[in-house]
């Protein structure tokens, strides 16, 4: 089998399961601090049943299958060098994207201000950090296993044994 396909693969699986796992177990983690932060009000479900779990998976994968594809095709115009860097730029991209960086922050904050519910801001970026850690893992798997279609155009990546 082509060994480019098998990196695709790889690189599709792991994003998924790192930034599904991440979200998953930091979410499970902050909605109690953060009920207990807005006075007992609990905004999370029980618990997820197995079906959803799985559910969220399968699901999960065709999203980041479509976004290791437009990594794999685009890649290569985010012109940074450090790879690091380059994770955090399209972190924020994708975040953003999902109108999860800037834009449900701040609207967190301006509905819960004209209920009459003083929020500080670290409970509003608390109740965010699901979101951004999945994202970054996203984003540092993309940047550092996915390969880029110039890469192997160019030869650089070798995609054949």
């Amino acid at each position: 089998m082509n060994k480019l396909y098998l990196k695709l693969v790889f690189c599709i699986i792991v994003a998924t399961l790192l930034a599904l796992t991440s979200h998953i177990y930091i979410s499970e983690f902050t909605r109690p601090l953060i009920g207990e932060l807005t006075a007992g009000m609990d905004f999370s479900p029980d618990g997820y049943s197995r079906y959803i779990i799985i559910t969220a998976y399968g699901t999960a994968f065709v999203t980041v299958s479509l976004l290791v594809f437009l990594y794999y095709q685009a890649g290569h115009l985010l012109n940074i060098s450090n790879r690091f860097l380059k994770s955090i730029v399209l972190a924020i991209i994708l975040l953003e994207i999902k109108g999860n960086f800037f834009r449900q922050p701040l609207m967190d904050y301006l509905l819960s201000s004209s209920k009459g519910v003083n929020n500080p801001l670290y409970l509003i970026f608390l109740n965010q950090a699901d979101q951004w850690a999945a994202n970054l893992l996203l984003a540092l798997v993309l940047v550092y296993f996915c390969p880029l279609k110039r890469d192997v155009l160019s030869g650089i990546y070798e995609s054949k044994e």
